[in-house]
């Protein structure tokens, strides 16, 4: 997420980590019944290729335009921000 964590306590790590969950269980756009409905479905269906959530298929997209730069770190702050992700600080 380009945070220099070297100088953070494990407490502290922690502690971000759980925000993180938290964050993520909260608000996350699809529910994990949602996320299993689409896998299931997937899967029954055959198809190769299954994405859950907008933002992951706008991340395929991405990835398939240009996928020398995917793992940039300016590849990701413009995924970030077309997929709305409040990256915090």
């Amino acid at each position: 997420m380009g945070r220099d964590v070297s100088a953070l306590s494990d407490d502290e790590m922690r502690k971000m980590i759980a925000e993180r969950e938290r964050r993520f269980r909260e608000e996350a756009p699809t529910t994990a019944a949602q996320a299993a409905t689409i896998v299931l479905d997937g899967v029954k269906a055959d198809r190769w290729r299954i994405l859950v959530g907008s933002d992951a298929e706008r991340l395929d997209e991405l990835v398939r335009q240009s996928p020398e730069q995917a793992y940039d770190l300016d590849f990701f702050e413009r995924f970030a921000r077309e997929a709305g992700w409040r990256i915090p600080q």
